[in-house]
């Protein structure tokens, strides 16, 4: 019995927020390859704009931005206080520093997991594979 789930039996709607332009396009292309819907934000800060808007299955949030870093709009997305529809979406860091230390710091701020850039495809496909529907598999509180 195969309880991986495979990249075609889903499609999870994804906000990248990148604001290289050529690693947004590439994690565009590999994500919409493996099915999923993404919307693209170059910053923070146009990212928490976004999921106060619209609901999303997860965030892929680069760290370094200008305007609002990763680490900052975690914070923000995460507070309770704030308009976003889901405070409790699933967030993945992409960063090019996977040092020690750095993990606990994108965990303190909110961040559920991390992947390291360059991105690779394998990588991002199971990262995805794992945090998509988490917020699903969450008891939800009567609003």
């Amino acid at each position: 019995e195969n309880s991986i789930i495979q990249c075609s039996d889903f499609s999870a709607k994804i906000l990248l927020v990148e604001d290289n332009a050529v690693n947004r396009k590439l994690a565009e292309k590999m994500l919409y390859k493996m099915g999923h819907h993404v919307v693209s934000a170059e910053n923070g800060k146009i990212a928490l704009d976004r999921l106060k808007k619209e609901q999303f299955d997860l965030v892929l949030m680069d760290v370094q931005m200008p305007v609002m870093d990763g680490l900052s709009a975690s914070l923000a997305i995460r507070d309770k206080t704030s308009d976003t529809l889901d405070p409790d979406i699933p967030v993945i860091a992409m960063t090019a520093h996977v040092i020690e230390g750095f993990q606990e710091k994108c965990l303190q701020s909110g961040m559920n997991d991390y992947i390291a850039k360059p991105v690779r495809p394998d990588a991002l496909q199971s990262i995805v594979k794992k945090w998509y529907g988490y917020a699903k598999r969450q008891p939800l509180m009567a609003s």
